[in-house]
């Protein structure tokens, strides 16, 4: 299952015609049919779960109450057949995102991947024996490899697998939010002439994680992942209080390190960002756009004449 990404430069061989977004607060399902302008939404639902669903670790997220996932995958399944080969949207915390830059890039697959995997010991304290690394070649050029690696822990990967098994789907593409949002940015501007060279950045905050992505024309330049918990954050462990550190920390380093190239705009995802952005304004002194990801509560979007940020779209389009 989930043996790639998805891609910011290109299509993908693979769209799935239903997918699944799996939240800290439920399951939303939608199933369309048809291309372009005459998509239509086939099927949708949405099903809650629990506050003790999940357990939210610096470098893993745990599955503390499948018998209530497998509740909420049952409930918003459609009737009747339906597709079992689905795309999947997870929380943040799930991965583990990395931007490696490889000097004598190989041809063999076989060889990418040792490569890899030495790489992220090499760089990184992460037993990654204990993960499945997903990756894609971003770009190669005189024999040096970009790479965008994921490091998913293999237990939570293992049981949703099965959860999703469980209820005769097979899950064919599996991708952290802040991805499926950084390819609907593609999807609806990506593309467009004025944007090959403008230099924006994603702020995407999850409820757990706050996943930042600089992208410079179509060149991602770095993603960081922070988890705003006591066992990594210092001070006070209030939630807004530690994402508006976190926030102060990346203005900072942006100033230090991209003080000519500063980014032209900041792309805002995730439930409550809206309300920060006075205080983004102050941390992150550049022009805001504020794309509200959970605008749809209940239902979705028909897409007709508007926008639609819904992370698992990030999946279908």
């Amino acid at each position: 299952m989930g043996k790639r990404l998805l891609s910011w430069r290109r299509g993908v061989a693979y769209t799935p015609p239903m997918a699944f977004h799996v939240s800290y607060e439920g399951v939303r399902c939608l199933w369309w049919e048809g291309h372009g302008s005459k998509r239509r939404i086939r099927h949708q639902a949405v099903a809650p779960l629990p506050t003790d669903t999940w357990e939210v670790r610096p470098a893993q997220l745990a599955i503390q109450n499948p018998e209530a996932l497998a509740e909420a995958l049952r409930r918003v399944l459609p009737a009747g057949e339906h597709p079992r080969r689905v795309g999947v949207v997870v929380p943040d915390a799930s991965m583990m995102f990395f931007v490696l830059r490889i000097e004598g890039w190989p041809r063999r697959v076989q060889d990418q991947q040792q490569l890899i995997h030495w790489q992220l010991r090499r760089q990184t304290t992460l037993a990654v024996e204990a993960y499945r690394v997903l990756w894609q070649v971003l770009d190669v050029r005189a024999r040096v490899g970009t790479v965008a690696a994921l490091a998913v822990w293999a237990p939570f990967l293992d049981r949703l697998e099965d959860l999703f098994h469980g209820q005769g789907l097979v899950p064919g593409l599996v991708v952290p939010e802040n991805i499926a949002i950084d390819n609907l940015i593609w999807h609806y501007a990506g593309r467009r002439p004025d944007w090959a060279e403008r230099r924006w950045m994603v702020l995407h905050w999850d409820g757990e994680r706050l996943t930042t992505t600089y992208f410079q024309g179509r060149r991602l330049v770095w993603k960081r992942t922070h988890t705003l918990t006591p066992e990594v954050d210092e001070g006070p462990t209030d939630r807004r209080t530690a994402l508006e550190r976190e926030l102060r920390r990346i203005g900072a380093y942006l100033q230090d390190f991209h003080r000519e190239a500063p980014p032209e705009t900041i792309l805002l995802s995730g439930p409550q960002m809206e309300s920060l952005v006075d205080r983004l304004q102050t941390a992150l002194p550049f022009p805001l756009e504020v794309l509200d990801v959970w605008a749809a509560d209940d239902t979705l979007p028909t897409l007709e004449g508007r926008r639609a940020w819904q992370p698992l779209l990030g999946v279908l389009l």
